[in-house]
């Protein structure tokens, strides 16, 4: 299952309430609705996205919208000017 239960202890979830969240989510994460797996090593595995000042979990993302956020310190203003200067710039999306 989904790395290690402490995960679930350190967000305060229970696996019900992550699989509740994999099921609303239709499996796919957030952001990018890329198929999430829920087994350590394949693909796209889940992550438990949380708001890191307050710990709140907002849902499940993969790896690679997870770092992202994270890269852009969780700041929607900076992930907005991202946007715009790819629009201005150029992006291959």
């Amino acid at each position: 299952m989904y790395a290690a239960a402490y995960r679930f202890e350190k967000y305060g979830i229970t696996i019900d309430d992550f699989i509740e969240m994999l099921v609303a989510q239709e499996g796919k994460c957030d952001i990018c609705s890329v198929t999430l797996q829920i087994s350590k090593g394949c693909g796209a595995t889940a992550h438990i996205d949380h708001n890191h000042v307050t710990g709140d979990v907002r849902g499940l993302l993969c790896m690679l919208c997870n770092q992202g956020l994270g890269l852009f310190r969780d700041n929607p203003e900076l992930l907005i000017n991202a946007a715009a200067y790819l629009d201005d710039k150029g992006h291959y999306g």
